[in-house]
């Protein structure tokens, strides 16, 4: 389902019309009326007013990701719906966080074609997501980015991004193998340094990043 789809159900369900779009998101009633046949999209500022003028989240709008809403929309059931977990740590892309308690504190929920059209390549099933937390690996994470984590790859599998334990605190970095040492790397290289592992100290290794969402999908290879 693309967004001028979801669009028009909402307009349908709550019986509105494109001038209403167009007086809401600021546009020329030409350029609402693209907007309803898909062949313009709102801009971020135009689409959170649309957003909230309907009830609904601007991920959801854009791009069907996770719940329509948090309480006051009703969320069409699926049966054979993808349920991935969020779990309830952050993963530090500063200076590390420590991890004393791990839970379920909300599920997204997806079509599965709607997931396997935004997710290629994934493995429901093995996907687990978690807030990323700090400036350390921008511009690739922004601080409250989802991380969308393989939690099969638990030993390093090849430079990427990682989210692992070290020293009992929980990073989000890239690691990056030099020979026999593991580089621990910001993307953030102006403000944070790379750094090695000490051998002595172990690394417990719960996953490889594998997308992480803002404002749009972002592979991480």
């Amino acid at each position: 389902m693309s967004i001028s789809e979801r669009l028009s159900r909402l307009m349908q369900e709550q019986n509105r019309s494109i001038d209403d779009i167009k007086e809401v998101a600021g546009v020329t009633y030409e350029m609402a009326r693209r907007y309803k046949i898909g062949t313009a999209e709102p801009r971020k500022e135009k689409l959170t007013k649309i957003a909230e003028y309907f009830g609904v989240t601007p991920s959801w709008l854009q791009f069907g990701i996770g719940s329509i809403t948090d309480e006051n929309y009703p969320v069409e059931q699926v049966d054979n719906s993808i349920v991935i977990d969020v779990l309830n740590i952050e993963a530090s892309a500063g200076f590390g966080s420590s991890t004393d308690v791990v839970e379920i504190v909300q599920q997204l929920r997806y079509v599965p074609e709607q997931f396997y059209e935004n997710y290629r390549g994934l493995n429901p099933t093995n996907i687990r997501v978690i807030n990323v937390k700090g400036d350390s690996m921008l511009p690739t994470f922004s601080h409250g980015d989802l991380a969308f984590v393989d939690i099969t790859i638990t030993q390093f599998d090849g430079d990427g991004v990682y989210v692992f334990t070290y020293d009992d605190h929980l990073f989000l970095k890239r690691l990056q193998k030099a020979g026999t040492e593991i580089l621990v790397i910001s993307d953030n290289r102006e403000q944070y340094t790379a750094w090695k592992v000490d051998p002595n100290i172990p690394v417990y290794i719960h996953g490889k990043v594998k997308v992480h969402q803002n404002q749009k999908l972002n592979f991480i290879g």
